[in-house]
């Protein structure tokens, strides 16, 4: 029979619902109530978080980060399950409404992979972003860990605009890529002009800067990928020649 008095988990002695060393709360048996319980808030939780992540990244961006980083942090669903939840949510709507990439006909496959590694690698692609996001924003001391999370919840941000957008601009979808770019960077200026209080020329002058940084990064990224299936003749990155017609 189960102790009530121990953690079941590391051994510890109990002095309150939560084990002071490993952190598990008490183990109770389990029974149908407490299982449709446990599983009704978990989702209601769950639900509740991303709501609020996904308004006061839309409305207030800057305001929201700031207080992510200064630790209110129990609003909101964390930065990288986010980000992980909309890039997946990004993918899927691009695929399902058949949106083409900014690729040659022949290298459309090759595109298609592109977004797979961009949708699930996000957070390698991030790394140099994170990097160039904190020299910009070097006055305000924030260190390349909060740069990460910033820039994370900003491309989280930056995936949700692109979301939306990508069903209003179906009967003009040509526009699509130049709509949600723009859009996106618009994006990025206002959030950084609210964190960090910047003059609206400031502000375009930083945002224009790290959106191309990001450019940059990907492009980086993206060129050591290829180059390394080249070498280990993994073909759909292998991006063929362009046809002679």
């Amino acid at each position: 029979m189960a102790d009530h008095n121990q953690c079941m988990n590391c051994g510890s002695a109990l002095h309150g619902p939560v084990c002071s060393q490993c952190g598990q709360k008490i183990a109770l048996p389990f029974e149908t109530k407490r299982v449709a319980k446990d599983i009704w808030s978990h989702f209601l939780e769950l639900d509740y978080k991303f709501v609020n992540a996904i308004r006061d990244l839309l409305t207030k961006p800057g305001y929201m980060i700031n207080g992510y980083l200064s630790g209110r942090r129990i609003h909101y669903t964390n930065p990288f399950k986010f980000l992980f939840f909309t890039a997946t949510a990004y993918y899927l709507i691009i695929t399902y409404f058949d949106i083409q990439l900014p690729f040659s006909k022949e290298s459309q496959h090759t595109g298609e992979i592109v977004l797979v590694l961009l949708s699930y690698l996000i957070f390698v692609f991030l790394i140099p972003t994170a990097i160039a996001f904190k020299w910009i924003y070097n006055k305000v001391g924030m260190n390349v860990a909060e740069a990460y999370v910033t820039i994370c919840y900003l491309w989280s941000g930056y995936l949700l605009i692109a979301i939306a957008f990508a069903v209003i601009c179906l009967p003009w979808i040509e526009y699509y890529l130049l709509v949600r770019t723009v859009l996106g960077i618009v994006f990025i200026i206002i959030a950084t002009r609210q964190m960090f209080s910047l003059t609206w020329p400031l502000a375009i002058a930083k945002g224009l800067t790290i959106a191309f940084a990001y450019f940059l990064s990907s492009m980086l990224v993206m060129s050591i990928l290829i180059f390394i299936s080249y070498l280990i003749g993994f073909e759909p990155l292998m991006i063929p020649p362009p046809s002679a017609n």
